[in-house]
């Protein structure tokens, strides 16, 4: 195996790992670090039991038609960059959850499609961690301080067959343990509700019905960090309903029946 081969691999760990600023990183870097993280998953089926795509045509075909709704929104500008068609469901009924990684790669788990009480509350959520990737919270993050220990490994396998693998796992291993902020996940509130609301598909008051329904549900369900790092949920709620109120975005339901069929295709 090529040390060469792996060199673009290094350059991103290099730009993150001297930057002071994470502007100074293209976004195209946020692309090779989603992927990154991306391969990590799908390489630990034990953690992230994933459905796959061959078994499970129209559950992809109905989820990346969600995606595709919240997309329409004009707020949403790295489309044609980011890679938000590759989305990816894990099967754990007991986790109520969506993650967006930098750079697009969604990934939803069988627990948040069974519970949404409706095809907006799961936009709802999946714009929320769209906004992650748009806003570039990890990348922001990353620039903070672990650029540096990564860049310190890869360096130390660079003579050796697994350079690339070094890089995989450390890198993989810092995006997925990266907890966001409190200002962070506010900012993801409200532009998820820009985007439902911009994009005219869904309710814009869906999320905070969701983080209703999620309370009311307590431990009966795992609940996701958005919620369960954060003890501010009642403010969450009544600044989504006051933001949809002030944008003046519509708050009814739409009728979306494919989300039946979606529901009813997971395992």
């Amino acid at each position: 195996m090529q040390i060469k081969r792996f060199l673009p691999l290094l350059a991103v760990v290099i730009s993150l790992a001297f930057s002071s600023c994470y502007k100074t990183i293209p976004k195209s870097k946020d692309v090779q670090l989603g992927a990154l993280t991306s391969n990590k998953i799908h390489s630990n089926p034990k953690q992230y039991p994933l459905l796959k795509k061959s078994e499970h045509p129209v559950a992809y075909k109905q989820i990346q038609r969600v995606v595709d709704n919240i997309l329409k929104s004009p707020d949403i500008k790295e489309e044609d960059i980011f890679a938000y068609d590759s989305i990816t469901i894990i099967q754990d009924d007991d986790m109520v959850n969506a993650f967006c990684t930098p750079g697009g790669y969604i990934f939803v788990y069988t627990g948040l499609i069974k519970m949404a009480q409706n095809e907006d509350q799961l936009a709802a959520v999946i714009g929320h961690e769209i906004a992650h990737a748009e806003l570039r919270h990890s990348v922001k993050k990353l620039t903070r301080g672990v650029g540096r220990q990564a860049i310190i490994i890869a360096g130390a396998a660079a003579a050796g067959a697994s350079f690339g693998v070094f890089i995989a796992v450390e890198v993989g291993n810092k995006i997925l343990g990266l907890g966001l902020g409190r200002d962070q996940e506010n900012n993801a509130d409200k532009k998820s509700v820009i985007y439902l609301g911009t994009g005219d598909q869904y309710s814009a008051v869906a999320l905070a019905d969701f983080f209703e329904e999620l309370t009311k549900a307590g431990k009966n369900v795992r609940i996701p960090p958005m919620l369960s790092t954060h003890p501010d949920t009642e403010n969450r709620i009544y600044r989504v309903r006051k933001w949809a109120k002030k944008f003046g975005y519509r708050t009814e339901y739409g009728e979306h029946p494919e989300f039946t069929l979606l529901q009813n295709s997971i395992p």
